[in-house]
């Protein structure tokens, strides 16, 4: 089941974002439930804790949302954020 959930981004600029808070188009069935060593949350859902991770040390982003569909908010920024 798709449908849009609030993301709440712990650093907003960690995805540059221009907002903390935006509404993104995801699964609702999928979840990361263990993230792998180095990784850490910068983005949740009321449902999916780790709905946006990045390594501490190396470039490596992960999302669990759609940032290229018309119904996640500021998706073209956060597309932008990983073009450049």
């Amino acid at each position: 089941e798709y449908g849009p959930e609030q993301l709440t981004m712990s650093n907003a600029a960690g995805l540059g974002l221009p907002v903390q808070n935006c509404q993104v188009f995801m699964s609702h069935g999928d979840s990361v439930v263990k993230l792998p060593s180095g990784f850490e949350v910068i983005g949740s859902t009321a449902r999916v804790p780790n709905t946006a991770v990045r390594h501490t040390s190396k470039p490596w982003y992960g999302v669990q949302f759609h940032p290229e569909v018309d119904h996640t908010e500021h998706g073209l920024d956060i597309l932008q954020f990983f073009a450049e």
